[in-house]
């Protein structure tokens, strides 16, 4: 995660008036969608499954353990340098500018600051449409508008609904079929 380097409450222009604020470690790195960007969507498989979902699961796993759902999983909100650095999650409401193809079908028709603060599946789940991202472009999801992916999802399930008729390489199947599970018994 991105280290926190100051917080607390600051004094505005205006007489008794404060704001609370948090003042990250900017990373040194390069943003994963810019890393995307730049090999033309061509990451090593081995570079995915060790430097960005190993590292994110890790970082994953501290957050629910303390009961928190990082909610910004994306993108643009993932550093990279040899493995993946997990960018703020504490500047807004959880999940509150998370593109809506990222969160699980009742946070997808939430509004964005009634999303709830832990859901203990919804960063897996972001994690998985991350590595579909990373695996069939960053235009994969255009296709889709809230609605038509809601009925798509009710209708066909997560994995069928994301994949768009489209075959994950052989060795991200599995890891997209459990993480992009219905319910979260079902997630792995």
């Amino acid at each position: 995660l991105v280290s926190v380097v100051a917080s607390g409450a600051m004094d505005l222009s205006q007489p008794d008036e404060q704001r609370y604020v948090v003042f990250f470690e900017r990373p040194k790195v390069t943003r994963l969608s810019e890393v995307l960007a730049n090999t033309r969507g061509r990451i090593p498989s081995t570079v995915i499954v060790e430097k960005i979902i190993q590292p994110l699961t890790q970082a994953i796993l501290a957050l629910q353990e303390a009961g928190v759902t990082h909610g910004s999983i994306r993108l643009d909100n993932i550093f990279f340098d040899g493995q993946a650095i997990l960018g703020p999650c504490v500047i807004e409401p959880c999940g509150y500018s998370q593109p809506y193809y990222y969160e699980l079908l009742e946070r997808m028709q939430a509004h964005p600051a009634g999303k709830g603060e832990f859901h203990p599946g919804a960063d897996f789940y972001a994690m998985a449409v991350l590595v579909m991202e990373i695996l069939f472009g960053s235009n994969h999801f255009a296709r889709f508008n809230p609605e038509l992916l809601a009925r798509l999802i009710l209708r066909q399930g997560n994995f069928n609904a994301l994949t768009a008729g489209r075959e994950p390489p052989e060795e991200f199947h599995d890891f997209l079929w459990g993480m992009l599970g219905t319910g979260t018994n079902q997630r792995w």
